[in-house]
């Protein structure tokens, strides 16, 4: 028995590496604010304290929304895809959480007839509404987001850097010194 006690050792030793980093969380702030938050909540919540702010990563999420957002994330797979989330604020209606959104896509706001519509329609059946896969896959996280308690905002698209200007730069400066006009 003790014979075997150090090779086990030696294994385990060996496998905590990528043990350890196949448990380590692979979410970042981000992707899942609401998740990283829990905790913090809760400890609130007990304290008695019935209106909090909570401020993480450009998310403002008050208590009561924390608590609606909990009990989503508490759902089973097929609950959390049936479930529809109460319009809140100033988003009542698909043109208005569209516009909200932004990049367009009160474009395609006629394609959802009411606020349930949204929520349920699934990839599929936008891609037969003639919605393009972009803008489709955009709609469908921020209909994700809004169930998880967020409130929307449009994500710009950052402009793709053009390098190929400096070099193209570089080469025509050569070419016309080569001729003697530069």
């Amino acid at each position: 028995m003790s014979a075997l006690r150090p090779t086990f050792t030696r294994l385990t030793s060996s496998l905590r590496p990528s043990l350890t980093s196949a448990l380590r969380p692979t979410l970042t702030p981000t992707q899942s604010p609401i998740l990283i938050q829990s905790r913090s909540v809760n400890a609130h919540v007990g304290a008695g304290l019935k209106e909090i702010t909570i401020v993480k990563d450009n998310f403002r999420i008050s208590l009561e929304l924390r608590k609606e957002a909990n009990k989503y994330l508490n759902m089973s797979q097929k609950h959390k895809s049936a479930f529809v989330p109460p319009a809140r604020g100033s988003i009542t209606d698909p043109t208005s959480f569209l516009t909200a959104i932004g990049r367009d896509c009160v474009t395609v706001a006629d394609k959802f007839p009411d606020w349930d519509s949204i929520f349920t329609m699934t990839s599929k059946a936008m891609n037969e509404a003639g919605i393009k896969p972009p803008m489709r896959k955009y709609i469908l996280s921020w209909r994700e987001w809004y169930r998880r308690g967020a409130e929307p905002y449009e994500v710009k698209i950052r402009p793709r850097q053009q390098h190929y200007k400096k070099a193209r730069a570089i080469i025509d400066l050569a070419r016309k010194r080569r001729a003697g006009l530069a």
